[in-house]
Parts: C-alpha cells; structure tokens; sequence
C-alpha cells in the first residue's frame, strides 16, 4: 500500500524538483562573510504597505496563529515541540511592519540582536530558504525607514542573502519560489554593487518565469488557494513598491518588470475582487485562513495607493475557467462552486478533497461553509481539514475523492470533466462529475448539478456505476447557524436575520452532526453538519432544494 501511495504521489513530480532535493542533501554551501556592499539610496519614499496585526507582546513574548509562544533562551528559537509553521513564524519578524510598530522599535532592535547572536549562520530552521525569504523582506522594509542601522545588522541581512542565493527552493517549486525571488530583489535594490546585481538578475529571472507559471490566465494563482493568492498579490505589489523607490537597480533588465508587475497585480485583483464573499472576505477552499494574508480590502487599497486600480465584475454569473471556480449573484445571495483541479499536479500540497464543493452567503452572511485549515502539523487536524467529509460534496464508501496522505501529499486524484454552464434570464444551471472514485472495486462517477436563481439553490448528485455503494454527502453550516430537522425530507435553518428551508429527496437518512469549522490556523469552532446517507444498488439520484428566506416544508 505504501509503495502504490508513494508511487502515485511521486510519479506527478517534475524531474527537476527530484534532482534539486537529492541535491541539496548533499550540497552544503560554504557562507561567504566579509565585503558588506554600500546601501543603494532611495528615489522616492516607500508607500505604507499591508500592516499585519502585532505579534511581538513583549521583547521575548509573541502571540500569532491563535498562540502564545515565548522565546527566552537560544534554544527556543528551534524548540522541536513546536509545530513546524509556529516555528517558522517566529523568523519570519512579520512584527517590523504590524500595526503600531513603531511604538516597538526598542523592542525590534532587541529582538533583532537576539536573532543574530542565538542563530548561528545556516543552522536551524531559521535559515531555511522560505523564512529566510520572510524575514529578509521584513528586515529591508523596516530598514528603509530607520536611521543609520549598527554594521552587524548589515553584516546579517548581507549573509542571509547569500545564504539564499545558493538555496532557491527547486525543490518545491510554487509559492516558495516567489517567496525568494522577491527577497533577492529586496536585497539587490537595498544594496549597491556587482553582488546585488547578481541578486536582482538572479530574482527578476526566477520572478519572469514562475508570473507566467503560476498565475492562471484568470488571473488566479495555481494553487488554487485564495489565501495563497493573497500571499502572492500582496508580494507583487511589495515588488512594485520597491521598483519605485529604486527604479535604477534594473536598468540592465531586458524586460520591463514595472509593467509586468503593473499587469499581473490587475489580473490577481480582478480575480480577488470577483471570488470575495458579501462580507468582503476570502473563501476558505483549499489550504486558506484569515489574517495570514492581507485581507481583500487592505490589498484593494495598498494597490490603490500605488496606482493600480481595477473595476470589480458586476456580473451575475463569472466563471473563472483557468482556476475552476464560478460564482454566481444576486441581491439577496452568492454561492461560489468549485469545479476545479487541486492545483499543480507537481505541486498539490494545499490541496483539498472539495471537488464540487461550494460555499454559499446570504443576506450578506455565510450560511454554507467550507472547513479552512486548522494546522500543517497536527496529522488528525491536518487530515480532517483536506477530507471529503469535511467539504460540502459527497463521499462513497468510505474512500477519499482524492488519495490524501501524509501532511501535503496526494497520490491518485479527482479530476473534474464534462463542466457545462447555461444561463437565462433568472436562471444558472452548472454541471460538472470527477473521475475520484473510478479507482474504487466497482467504479462509479460523481455528477453534480446546481440550478441557481434569486433566493432558489437546487443541486442534483447522480451516482453512476454498477454494484453496491454507500453514499454520504456533507453540507456544512456556518457556527452561528440554527438547524432543525423535521424528517427526512425537510429541515430548518436560521442565521442572523435570516432563515430558510432545505428540502431532500432520495436520502435514506438525514444525520445532524457537530464538526469543526476552522477559519483560522489554531482556532476551530463547533458547527452544525447535516450528513445525507444512502445504501445504493447501480445508480442513484439525490434532490437537495434551498429556499432562502421562506419557511416551505412540503413535497419537492
């Protein structure tokens, strides 16, 4: 089993990304100290970017991720017990440019100087390539608008960079990547000289390549995470942030990275703008949380104060093809259906089993729920949150849509097919099947169909094959949602000021069940889960109908 596991998993990888890991278990590059260049002056001043929630408490004291975590002696800085992201987190120095933070500079330039004495270059977690790239950025941002800084922050900041120089994360691939192409810019416009040069050539040559790579033509990132696309929106605009301010540093660049930079942010920003829900945050599909990324709003606006602006789709109906996701409007409701890949098939950790999934808000509220991410560590957390039970489509026999396995690993997965969009003039119809469960025994296929108007949501799932099946399919309510089985073939919701009925047929069996929601990294909430099961023989079809705002139990 582990073999077939590791054989499916491995198989989707690029060749390079094999190389580069074998590589760099045996590549241990010598630090080169000495020779810090000369700061590079600046032609304007930095335009306030994203400030992040505080996470420094005290000089030694940080609260992030829902966690208290305290960091007094050297070891603590890599404490094995503490979750992997926590740790990172730690390094990453996201509290240079929170909220406030200049009423903390006493406590940064402390901080600062306990990194640097208690992390001995290339050792620990602390310089690995991603929170290397973090706090680099972090530390460049928070120098440009100090005084004269002491030479052994300098002589730090200079060493990380070539440290990273010789580590870019081809190992991995996806966001990492341009998580150290831009600190390599960061560090080449902040210095002067050949070494700095050689940074922003290397950076703006990973930063052409993986724009064209991972940002879909939509506009969405491949990854197919809303809270990574907000990672990377907010990076993009970090980089034109910098050009601006030192616009001299490329002028031996072929290309013109301003106006790529300009474009991209518009692509990701209309794309943003049209998958936001009512309430003006992300979905929570895939590997997604808030306050890890800026928030919709807080990047509309930095974008806007660099002078990048984009008009958001009015339209009822957006399909955004390339990720695989479509949303659908009115006055008084939005639901956003999933009918996409997991991501990169070489790069599918925050990947989720949520194929024909959906979420869906009304009267300015969330009502149907995906579940979020609770952890990357926590293997029973990290296992429920990418399962099939804990998305709003439907399970059978017990299997998984997709192999998901370990913390970020998928072997065989759902592919989705056969997507069809109608509309007319009061009505979406959407329908899509996967082919995630053609792997079982006695192979069958999942369609769904959604048949969307004003204040009427109706989903019709066949399943198709021959044999016998157990069939579970999960909707997800939002934690502040009331829900009330009648029977079989009606329940109640309310939520707010608001209030509904959902009406089932062709279900043996309806179960109201407390799961978990998990909005954010370290925080789950209890939420209500309605569970619709049936025993099946050959082919099956099950009547889901929402009538948002009427109370109408009754024949459907």
């Amino acid at each position: 089993m582990k073999i077939a596991l590791y054989y499916n998993t491995i198989r989707y990888l690029r060749l390079r990304q094999i190389i580069w890991r074998i590589w760099y278990r045996i590549y241990r590059p010598k630090l080169k100290y000495g020779n810090i260049p000369n700061c590079r002056q600046t032609v304007l001043t930095r335009v306030n970017a994203v400030a992040h929630r505080q996470t420094l408490i005290s000089e030694d004291y940080f609260y992030f991720l829902n966690k208290f975590i305290y960091v007094k002696n050297k070891e603590d800085w890599n404490e094995p017990n503490l979750e992997k992201l926590y740790r990172y987190n730690l390094h990453y120095f996201d509290d240079l440019n929170a909220e406030k933070s200049t009423e903390r500079y006493e406590w940064h330039i402390c901080l600062i100087s306990k990194w640097i004495s208690e992390n001995q270059p290339g050792h620990g977690i602390g310089w690995e390539s991603y929170p290397l790239s973090i706090r680099i950025v972090n530390w460049i941002k928070w120098a440009m608008s100090q005084p004269k800084l002491p030479d052994y922050f300098h002589e730090s900041l200079v060493l990380q960079g070539r440290c990273l120089y010789n580590k870019i994360e081809h190992h991995i691939l996806g966001n990492h990547l341009i998580a150290n192409a831009k600190a390599l810019i960061f560090l080449g416009c902040f210095y002067q000289g050949h070494e700095p040069e050689l940074w922003i050539e290397k950076g703006a040559r990973i930063l052409q390549e993986e724009l064209q790579e991972q940002i879909l033509a939509d506009g969405g990132h491949f990854e197919r995470s809303p809270m990574y696309h907000s990672i990377i929106l907010e990076d993009i605009l970090d980089l034109y942030n910098i050009y601006n301010c030192y616009p001299e540093a490329f002028y031996f660049l072929n290309y013109n990275l301003k106006q790529v930079l300009e474009a991209v942010a518009k692509q990701m920003l209309i794309w943003l703008k049209a998958i936001v829900h009512p309430d003006g945050d992300i979905p929570l599909l895939n590997d997604a949380a808030f306050n890890v990324a800026g928030n919709p709003q807080e990047l509309i606006e930095y974008a806007y104060r660099l002078g990048i602006a984009v008009e958001k789709d009015s339209r009822s109906l957006i399909y955004l093809s390339d990720s695989g996701y479509i949303v659908v409007r009115s006055e008084l409701m939005q639901i956003i259906v999933d009918v996409g890949r997991l991501g990169p098939d070489y790069q599918i950790g925050h990947g989720h089993c949520d194929t024909l999934s959906y979420e869906l808000s009304f009267n300015g509220h969330r009502l149907i729920t995906d579940t979020g991410v609770y952890s990357y560590q926590n293997k029973d957390m990290r296992d429920y949150c990418r399962s099939t039970s804990a998305h709003n489509t439907l399970k059978i026999d017990g299997y998984e849509q997709s192999e998901i396995w370990d913390l970020f690993r998928v072997a065989r997965r759902a592919y989705p097919q056969g997507i069809e969009i109608k509309q007319n003039s009061d009505t979406v119809e959407i329908s899509c099947e996967h082919t995630g469960y053609q792997r079982l025994k006695t192979p069958c296929q999942h369609i769904r169909q959604w048949i969307v108007n004003r204040d009427t949501v109706q989903i019709i799932d066949k399943v198709v094959g021959k044999g016998k099946h157990f069939i579970e399919s999960y909707m997800h309510f939002a934690p502040e949602v009331k829900v009330n089985i009648l029977s079989n073939e009606c329940i109640i919701f309310e939520h707010k000021d608001s209030f509904g009925t959902m009406k089932f047929k062709g279900v043996d069996r309806l179960e109201l069940i407390n799961t978990y929601y998990c909005p954010e990294f370290g925080k789950k909430i209890q939420r209500s889960t309605i569970v619709m099961k049936l025993g099946i023989t050959d082919n099956a079809t099950i009547f889901l109908e929402l009538l948002l705002g009427r109370k109408e139990c009754g024949d459907l």
